[in-house]
């Protein structure tokens, strides 16, 4: 409960400096100053303290300019500025022999060794390929998020052993909760006239890339945020938490961040995030059927099961009790019902025009290097339809590194050959995290969800998506069979 408790204290502590950085630079600078110092000086302490804040940002940040430092005329993220102090905390840590030896153990020892060195090589050739092909510039802005993976050797020390994966995991599914709860309170506040107060929050979310607010038909909101796509690995490890404990009173709690997380998933009307809870519901579906057949017996969890999806139910119920609240006056006349079925059925809208326009040119520019990839920084044009670009585009014609289909674009700067080997690396590890059982197993099957997100809107070759990716891997290393293990963990507590 006081973990709880400090979580959510955190989470309105990062938005209100979000907020008062966003309206006050020099402010929010020294906010962000002072952030990224105490994360160093917690995480030079305890690694452990390094991952949940970077666990954290991920989650409340989405794009990571959630409070922007400004320092001799430059930007500097607090991702950025949070990744920087991490890795400062890291090598800080790597000066004492047994934790250097302690990851050597891991990587030597570790299941995806093979696929994880074949992704880093592919990595290495795209960026090669793109200085010899693209400007500097275009490769930069199209590969740095990849350095996002220098995190793996911290990460690794801050799930070092079972305490500290609880801790993390459990940071995880707390900061997942405060988000479910901002999401809420925004629905509310876009769906009622609070004298005027969601023009500064609207602007506030759209300058600092923390989401997207948009109105449809009759005033309804869609609120969203990218960071929810790590509502997958939560929601499957809520999910199994509810199934495990021995009584359901104590089911409860985690039932409820399960179904929220559906829920949310849902009311976030990003039909990527439908198409993968379509395809995780039939997975799992399928595997139940399965096990009923085998047994003739319904399975064990089924009870657990059929309260999660009340849980589901109850928070797209909560959603359209807040919408339609009649207190301060409501803003809104379109049902959440009328707007799903409007967000399902409409085709000729310009996010999904976009991504039809953009197959032929992709096609087109994949076949120019198929096998080995085009490398970082290669580009597409294609017809758009989104009104935005057509502002500042009044041809239509519009030329970028940043596509909407994730495995296409992988093909575009790795090749056929990059996209086998990113396949390769994401199903060992699933398969490694199934093995691993537990906890591990349930975060596992959520990468999964992001996977099938990826082919519509990419993930994986962003903070968010390798941030989950890093954590999966670090917790299918078999750190504490090894003999270094011990020895490694008493420093990394007493540095």
């Amino acid at each position: 409960m006081h973990f709880a408790l400090a979580i959510l204290v955190t989470g309105i502590a990062f938005d209100l400096a979000s907020i008062i950085g966003w309206g006050n630079p020099p402010l929010g600078t020294a906010l962000g100053i002072a952030i990224v110092c105490a994360v160093a000086v917690l995480a030079a302490q305890t690694m452990r303290f390094g991952v949940m804040a970077v666990v954290l940002e991920l989650l409340w940040g989405s794009h990571g300019h959630a409070v922007p430092i400004e320092l001799f005329g430059y930007s500097i993220s607090l991702r950025m500025g949070i990744f920087l102090a991490v890795c400062g905390a890291m090598l800080w840590h790597l000066r004492k022999t047994p934790i250097r030896a302690l990851l050597w153990e891991t990587y030597r020892t570790h299941p995806l060794r093979y696929p994880a060195g074949a992704l880093f090589l592919s990595l290495l050739l795209a960026g090669i390929l793109g200085m010899i092909r693209h400007p500097w510039n275009e490769v930069y802005r199209d590969a740095n998020a990849w350095a996002f993976f220098l995190l793996m050797p911290a990460i690794v020390l801050g799930t070092i052993n079972a305490r500290d994966r609880s801790m993390v995991l459990q940071t995880l599914l707390m900061g997942a909760g405060y988000l479910l709860l901002r999401t809420y309170a925004l629905i509310f506040v876009f769906t009622h006239d609070l004298g005027g107060a969601w023009l500064p929050l609207y602007r506030w979310i759209r300058d600092t890339r923390l989401g997207e607010i948009t109105f449809f038909s009759g005033g309804f909101p869609r609120i969203f945020f990218p960071s929810m796509v790590l509502l997958f690995p939560v929601l499957l490890l809520a999910g199994y938490r509810a199934m495990r404990v021995a009584s359901i009173r104590y089911a409860m709690a985690p039932a409820m961040l399960a179904g929220a997380s559906i829920a949310v998933l849902i009311v976030s009307l990003s039909r990527s995030f439908w198409l993968a809870l379509l395809g995780l519901g039939v997975t799992g579906c399928g595997y139940y059927a399965f096990q009923w057949l085998r047994t003739h017996a319904a399975p064990r969890c089924s009870a657990r099961i059929a309260l999660i999806g009340g849980m589901a139910c109850g928070g797209i119920a909560f959603a359209a009790m807040l919408i339609w609240l009649p207190y301060p006056q409501r803003i809104t006349s379109s049902g959440l019902s009328a707007t799903l079925t409007a967000r399902l059925l409409t085709s000729q809208e310009p996010a999904i025009a976009n991504r039809w326009q953009e197959i032929v040119p992709l096609r087109a520019a994949i076949a120019q290097h198929a096998i080995f990839g085009n490398g970082f920084g290669a580009t597409v044009t294609y017809d758009s339809k989104d009104p935005r670009t057509l502002a500042a585009f009044p041809d239509g014609k519009y030329t970028t590194s940043v596509v909407e289909w994730g495995y296409l674009d992988d093909a575009l700067e790795r090749g056929i050959i990059g996209v086998l080997i990113e396949l390769w690396f994401l199903v060992m590890m699933i398969e490694a995290t199934r093995r691993a059982r537990a906890d591990t197993a349930a975060f596992g099957y959520g990468i999964a969800g992001i996977a099938i997100v990826h082919m519509v809107s990419p993930y994986f070759n962003h903070p968010l998506g390798i941030g989950a990716i890093l954590l999966a891997t670090a917790m299918v290393a078999s750190t504490e069979k090894t003999p270094t293990a011990g020895a490694a963990v008493g420093v990394l507590s007493g540095s």
